[in-house]
Parts: structure tokens; sequence; C-alpha cells
């Protein structure tokens, strides 16, 4: 539960460029144009760089997003509701894929014998 306006903590949610500002897992985000359906934002987070295309808006309800990330095919799906002065929040992760391991950091070099 958090304890604040509903409409407070939408906007939060939905101002995806400042999510690294409040969310400490994520490194950056930034949105491609207006928050609506089809529009992607890229992000970061534990390593992973993240294209995710929203998928469904509910103003004030409901926030569905989605894209590949490492091999998986990954959603995400966000509710929020009010629950006398607080605001009850929702999330669920779902994903479909053989994950894959992280590429190398590009400093690495194969090893190699002649």
């Amino acid at each position: 539960m958090i304890d604040a306006p509903l409409e407070r903590v939408w906007s939060l949610h939905t101002d995806i460029d400042t999510w690294p500002s409040w969310n400490a897992d994520v490194d950056q985000a930034k949105l491609d144009g207006p928050l609506q359906v089809g529009n992607s934002f890229g992000w970061k987070t534990h390593g992973l760089d993240i294209t995710s295309t929203i998928r469904e808006i509910v103003p004030g309800e409901r926030l569905v997003w989605g894209g590949p990330a490492n091999g998986i095919e990954g959603v995400h799906v966000w509710t929020f509701e009010q629950a006398g002065s607080q605001v009850r929040v929702h999330t669920e992760e779902s994903w479909s894929g053989a994950p894959r391991p992280p590429p190398p950091p590009s400093s690495a070099r194969p090893c190699t014998t002649p």
C-alpha cells in the first residue's frame, strides 16, 4: 500500500523518463514519444538493455508493456486501486522463451590457441 493519492502514484509510474529517480533497480529509462499504446521505451536494469512496447493503458487503473530481453519475451502488468486514502499497486511479470546469457563486456577478448 502506498500512502498517496492515486493520481500521484499513477503520474509517477507513467512518467517513464523519471523512473531512475525513484526506482533503484532502473539505471536509465526513456520513452519514445507520448505515453500511448504502440509506443516504445528503452530502459536499463540489472545490466540488461531492454526495449518495451506499451500494450494497454487504462488511465489510473492499468498499464501493460512487454518486449524481448536476452532471448525471452516478457510482459509486465501493473494495476492501481484506490483503497481509502492509500493506493494498492499490484504487478505481475511473465515471460516465455529460453534465457540467453548476457554477452561478454566489449573489452573481453576470446581466448584462442594457435
